[in-house]
């Protein structure tokens, strides 16, 4: 866990006092959401065709735990902070497509 996420240190560091810096962060988190809901789509479309499942916003909770998890893992020296949450997420995850809102 020494390096993390060079995206996640700039706009938690940069945004503020860096605008094109921010944008471009901002930018990228889309970016990466946007692939992150192609996949959630295909999964909502065949484990759970009748949800109510806002995918976008299930991709960011995902970018969200991600990026919060690496900036715990670092601040208590223990990489399975990462692995722990990412159970979580998929836990939970697999429990919206089972119940197929």
């Amino acid at each position: 866990m020494r390096k993390g996420c060079l995206l996640g240190s700039f706009a938690q560091d940069l945004s503020e006092t860096h605008p094109e810096i921010r944008k471009s962060c901002a930018r990228h988190f889309t970016g990466w959401a946007k692939l992150l809901k192609q996949d959630l789509d295909k999964a909502k479309a065949k484990y759970a065709p009748k949800a109510h499942l806002d995918t976008n916003s299930l991709a960011e909770h995902f970018i969200a735990v991600f990026e919060g998890s690496i900036i715990l893992a670092k601040s208590k020296r223990d990489p399975e902070v990462l692995e722990k949450n990412l159970r979580h997420f998929k836990r939970y995850v697999k429990h919206l497509f089972e119940r197929d809102l």
